[in-house]
């Protein structure tokens, strides 16, 4: 079966998704927004910076509204196409184009294609290392996505293989919850969940007691 969809607003809030106004926030060094056409020219004028930036924010919805509805392949079809705006008008390495790669990777995962989330996953958390630093929330997301598909492949086969892919998962894990500590506290909602996917690991590799002290820390 595939995995049900969840409240898309909480969903999308916990990818770090780029709203308008952040989208809109964002510009080029030295970027000027108006256009021009050559004297005397009767071609139409090349889109705004402002007009792009607001078509990729209505593409967000859309992707957004798409997958709410169950309709992960046209959600899909549409981050692509976003993405592709993204890369043209931010460059491949930047915040806006990561979370599209988000958005790809979740659709990716509700699809059933796991393997291709997780690269897709990976490659955003590459560029926000790389342009938001290692310890960054949105690593972090990044980071707890991919582990909670490692679990789910974990599911898929036995022996020494699960175990492999259950404790890659373990490790990546921890890694997200030592960046949500460290910028959020104890006492954040993201930090919550993240100990609850990390409890969930820990008790599929049979670590029982850290699985109930992580779990208890979260209804704390």
């Amino acid at each position: 079966d595939q995995p049900r969809s969840r409240g898309l607003g909480d969903v999308y809030k916990r990818q770090a998704l780029f709203t308008q106004q952040q989208i809109s926030n964002v510009r080029f060094a030295g970027s000027d927004t108006r256009t021009s056409t050559p004297s005397g020219s009767d071609s139409q004028a090349e889109p705004s910076y402002m007009q792009i930036e607001k078509d990729i924010a209505s593409m967000q919805r859309a992707i957004r509204d798409l997958h709410g509805t169950g309709d992960y392949q046209q959600s899909l079809d549409v981050a692509k196409k976003a993405l592709e705006l993204s890369r043209e008008h931010f460059g491949a390495e930047h915040p806006v184009s990561a979370s599209l790669l988000n958005n790809i990777a979740l659709n990716q995962k509700y699809l059933g294609e796991l393997d291709a989330a997780i690269q897709t996953f990976h490659e955003a958390l590459q560029i926000y290392e790389e342009v938001l630093g290692e310890t960054h929330t949105s690593c972090a997301t990044c980071k707890i996505n991919i582990a909670k598909l490692l679990q789910l492949q974990a599911n898929n086969v036995p022996g020494l293989d699960r175990m492999q892919l259950l404790q890659e998962a373990k490790e990546i894990a921890e890694q997200a919850l030592v960046i949500k500590l460290d910028n959020l506290g104890d006492r954040n909602p993201e930090v919550g969940t993240v100990m609850f996917s990390l409890g969930a690991i820990y008790n599929d590799l049979k670590m029982h007691a850290e699985a109930v002290e992580t779990l208890h820390e979260v209804g704390r």
